[in-house]
């Protein structure tokens, strides 16, 4: 994945180098291109630590892009100045004045991709614009068909944001259509029964059986009265939030669980490939010692010739 790419330890290297060069062409960059690099630094260089004098220098810069992004780049871009913790009000402002320009021609389907991701940002970054939660009660009326198309860790990321952009009772309704609709997920009793299993190459691996526990939607506390679980459920959903939309979970459609990954599913020391190399490791060994073997296979051979020549020697006289 691209998140892996920013964050691996050789990008990171280059990363003042980069930063370097971004400053070198920033005027000369596509809007989307600007976008990108803010996206990958959210990644390579979270609250900004080493790029914040860059960013400062950039302002200009990313202000103009800002303000001609498309729905997906401008949620990406925003995406990254919340990682950065890269505060500034007036850029805020115009992505604000962008979003609201832009998204009554987004058909709800893509909007739902995106709106989670800007409206996190806000939260992340405590910008508060009154248009924009406007807009934000308005696109997410059911009727408006944008909440249908929520997945799980953009709901999370809603219901957080809207602890910090809209609380009290005017928001209430927004609040209380995102709640429903993670607590639809949370009242789903739905078996995701994990057992181990052999398989034809001897992996041992889990797999999903259709008998066994009923799969909380979020672990908590066993020990949570009855009547409690779904709320406490729905609360801690929220807190998940916290990290985003933008989250490395695979979640079944159906259900919203955690879907197991294979990586996951197969312990490393008893995976098909890893027997392999074992074996491979074997060979490479023993042809490493080959010729120091066919010395010493040399070398007992002349001594039977000469115990059978000898023992011939005795045997003539």
């Amino acid at each position: 994945m691209l998140q892996e790419t920013c964050v691996h330890g050789t990008a990171l290297k280059l990363l003042p180098s980069v930063l370097i060069s971004l400053e070198a062409v920033a005027e000369d960059m596509m809007p989307e291109q600007l976008a990108g690099c803010l996206w990958a630094l959210g990644w390579a260089d979270p609250n900004a630590t080493v790029s914040r004098g860059h960013l400062e220098r950039l302002r200009d810069e990313i202000g103009v892009v800002l303000g001609e992004l498309e729905m997906r780049d401008l949620s990406h871009a925003l995406w990254g100045m919340a990682a950065l913790d890269f505060n500034d009000k007036e850029l805020l402002g115009i992505a604000a004045d962008r979003f609201l320009a832009w998204h009554v021609k987004v058909k709800a389907p893509i909007l739902a991709k995106h709106i989670a991701r800007v409206t996190w940002a806000f939260a992340k970054l405590d910008f508060h614009h009154k248009l924009f939660k406007l807009a934000l009660e308005e696109r997410l009326q059911p009727h408006k068909y944008v909440i249908r198309f929520l997945e799980p860790d953009q709901l999370h990321a809603l219901a957080w944001s809207f602890r910090i952009l809209m609380p009290g009772s005017r928001w209430q309704k927004t609040r209380d259509d995102i709640d429903a609709k993670i607590m639809a997920y949370v009242k789903m009793r739905y078996r995701h029964g994990i057992g181990r299993k052999v398989d034809e190459y001897g992996d041992e691996r889990l797999h999903k059986v259709t008998v066994g526990r009923i799969e909380p939607y979020v672990e908590i506390d066993p020990e949570t009265p009855k009547e409690l679980r779904n709320q406490v459920m729905l609360e801690k959903a929220k807190d998940l939030g916290a990290v985003g939309p933008d989250v490395p979970n695979v979640r079944r459609k159906i259900s919203g669980r955690p879907k197991w990954s294979v990586t996951q599913w197969v312990d490393a020391k008893k995976r098909f490939l890893y027997y392999a190399q074992q074996d491979q490791q074997l060979a490479e060994d023993a042809s490493s010692s080959f010729p120091k073997a066919v010395g010493g296979l040399q070398c007992k051979r002349r001594q039977i010739e000469w115990r059978s020549i000898l023992s011939n020697c005795f045997t003539s006289e």
